[in-house]
C-alpha cells in the first residue's frame, strides 16, 4: 500500500513538473508583435465611406483605384512598406473567388508619427454576383515580409448592358425578326391557309323599266 501511495505521489509530482515546464516554455516563447499602422483609403471611382454592407455596383472589365493614407502610430518602430495585394471572396458562400495581383514598388520607410500616400489598382473581371474584396498592404520588418489586411469593401458585379448600336445586339434582333417572319409564313401557308371564296349562282334582278322611254327598254 505504501508503495502504491509513493507511486501516485511520483506521478503527481511529474504532472506538476510538466505543467510548470510548459508554462515556462509558453512564457519564454516570443509573442508576435502587433503592427501599429493606421490604414485608410477611398475608391476614386466610387467616392464615399468604405463598408462591407453597401455593395458597390461594377461591370466587368472595370478598374477601381484605391487611394491609401498609411500612418505609423507606433512610438519607436519603423515600418518598411514594400507592396500591396489582396483577395476576393464570394459573398454567398465565403469561398475564394480570385486574387488581386501583387504590386511591388520602391520601398517606403515610414517613421513613427509619419504618414505616406499609396495607390493600388484593382482589376475587376468577375462574373455577375456579389463579392468581398480584401486589400493587403505589405510591410517588411526584421527581414520578413508581412501582409496587413485593411478594411474590406463589397462589390456587386452586373451583367454588361447591351447597347442598341452594338453589332451583336443588332444581329440578335435581325435573327428574331427572321424567325418571326418564317414562323408566320409557315403558319399562314400550312396550318391556317386563307379560306377560298365559293362562287355563287347569279340571281336575276327584276328592274322596273316603266319609267324609261321605249327606246331604252329591253
Amino acid at each position: 500500500m505504501k508503495f502504491m501511495r509513493f507511486g501516485f505521489a511520483l506521478m503527481a509530482l511529474g504532472k506538476l513538473a510538466f505543467s510548470q515546464g510548459a508554462e515556462e516554455e509558453e512564457e519564454a516563447a516570443p509573442q508576435p508583435q502587433s503592427v501599429n499602422l493606421k490604414v485608410e483609403y477611398e475608391i476614386l471611382e466610387r467616392p464615399g465611406p468604405i463598408s462591407v454592407e453597401k455593395f458597390l455596383e461594377a461591370t466587368a472589365p472595370e478598374t477601381f483605384t484605391l487611394d491609401y493614407k498609411i500612418e505609423n502610430i507606433d512610438e519607436e518602430r519603423i515600418y518598411n512598406i514594400v507592396g500591396v495585394s489582396g483577395a476576393i471572396m464570394n459573398a454567398f458562400d465565403r469561398s475564394e473567388a480570385g486574387a488581386l495581383s501583387p504590386q511591388n514598388f520602391e520601398s517606403v520607410d515610414l517613421l513613427p508619427g509619419k504618414s505616406a500616400p499609396l495607390r493600388q489598382e484593382v482589376q475587376l473581371t468577375l462574373k455577375a454576383g456579389r463579392y468581398y474584396v480584401l486589400p493587403y498592404v505589405h510591410i517588411q520588418e526584421d527581414g520578413e515580409v508581412k501582409r496587413v489586411m485593411v478594411t474590406p469593401f463589397a462589390i456587386e458585379m452586373l451583367d454588361p448592358a447591351m447597347s442598341t448600336f452594338d453589332l451583336s445586339f443588332l444581329s440578335v434582333l435581325a435573327m428574331i425578326a427572321a424567325l418571326a417572319g418564317g414562323a408566320y409564313y409557315f403558319y399562314s401557308s400550312t396550318i391556317a391557309p386563307p379560306p377560298k371564296l365559293k362562287k355563287k349562282n347569279a340571281v336575276p334582278v327584276k328592274v322596273d323599266e316603266s319609267w324609261l322611254p321605249d327606246v331604252h327598254k329591253k
